[in-house]
């Protein structure tokens, strides 16, 4: 990918929606670490740590470009029964994955999931703070903050 830049006055989640806009490829980070803010490094470890864990699927897995008439909406990648969603404009996430981690770069503070019915969730914010979880129902509108992501099990 190419390399990330932002400036210490940007906010944390418009770091987040840059760090989350890369994740399908390899982050290659271009800011003076002693020059950013607290947040903004705990965003910065987060989305690196999250994409450690998740890089297998990430990189290896099938990758789907939904959309292409709104300029690609959604993208996900799966792989043995797993699947990360980044929602840039598409606010639904809709499967039969195992587990699933979605994450929210959409203009709005929630996400639709269909088809994780009695799975639990778990929701973190930008910089991975856990702020809510429970049991997702049929058709589930959950609060997500922009840059947040949500964990299907």
């Amino acid at each position: 990918s190419d390399m990330l830049m932002w400036s210490v006055n940007d906010t944390v989640e418009s770091v987040s929606l840059q760090l989350a806009s890369i994740l399908f490829s390899v982050p290659q980070i271009s800011v003076h670490l002693d020059r950013i803010t607290e947040e903004q490094k705990k965003a910065l470890s987060h989305y690196i740590s999250f994409w450690r864990e998740h890089r297998d699927i990430l990189l290896n897995g099938k990758l789907y470009a939904c959309d292409p008439g709104a300029v690609y909406s959604k993208a996900y990648s799966e792989k043995d029964g797993k699947a990360v969603c980044v929602n840039y404009e598409d606010p639904t996430v809709q499967g039969e994955w195992d587990s699933l981690v979605a994450v929210n770069c959409t203009g709005k503070t929630y996400l639709y999931l269909d088809g994780f019915a009695g799975k639990s969730y778990k929701v973190v914010n930008c910089m991975g703070e856990e702020i809510g979880s429970g049991t997702l129902a049929e058709i589930s509108k959950i609060s997500v903050p922009r840059g947040g992501m949500i964990f299907v099990d």
